[in-house]
């Protein structure tokens, strides 16, 4: 069942919060998720005409609702069955995908984390690695245009990330109605190979806890 969305923005501390939601044991997210684009795709057979010219039985079209919340629980649960899934992807930002998916989701939450936008500049030039100008703007602009109501959206600060993690996790926890959690704030790991090799080496590489 999916429980929230994660808008996480480079470079804001996106990859420890998602290091300790993965100790839990009765919740799963994903270090990097192609749900969006499964949802996407059953959502779109909809608006297909060719979709619509094949359905046999008008039952199937009225029952959208309940298709498209079938395919995607489906999908959740045969990867993390029984656990609370929260969905991490940048995109998740855009209104069209968040709006769309609470459709189906009325519960459905949103939190991320935000840092001053001189400050993500300079931690991607310290990483050696080197954005291009589009994508940057394109990463500002979700950061700043994301609107929701106040009992819809959980905004992280980055600093809160850096100087006072439990705080922040205890947060996020009464936010998504998750039950408290002892979480090992000295070793946090994650395996993170899968968005360097996208990417680049090291770009999402954890400091060591002081």
């Amino acid at each position: 069942m999916i429980g929230g969305v994660y808008s996480q923005i480079p470079r804001t501390g996106s990859t420890a919060i998602t290091a300790l939601l993965q100790q839990r044991s009765d919740a799963y997210m994903p270090m990097n998720s192609p749900l969006i684009e499964f949802f996407w795709r059953a959502e779109s057979l909809w608006g297909n005409p060719d979709f619509r010219m094949e359905l046999s039985d008008p039952s199937i079209f009225y029952g959208r609702e309940k298709i498209v919340q079938g395919m995607v629980n489906g999908f959740t649960e045969s990867i993390a069955p029984q656990k609370l899934w929260i969905d991490k992807h940048w995109n998740w930002a855009a209104m069209l995908n968040y709006s769309t998916l609470k459709e189906y989701y009325p519960s459905l939450k949103m939190f991320r984390t935000v840092r001053d936008w001189n400050e993500i500049e300079e931690s991607f030039n310290n990483t050696g690695y080197e954005y291009s100008k589009e994508k940057l703007q394109l990463i500002k602009r979700v950061q700043d245009s994301l609107i929701l109501p106040d009992d819809m959206l959980l905004t992280i600060e980055f600093r809160s990330v850096e100087n006072d993690l439990p705080s922040v996790m205890q947060n996020l926890e009464q936010f998504l109605g998750l039950p408290r959690f002892s979480y090992d704030f000295k070793t946090i790991e994650i395996d993170t190979s899968i968005l360097d090799d996208l990417t680049s080496p090291n770009l999402h590489k954890l400091r060591a806890a002081a």
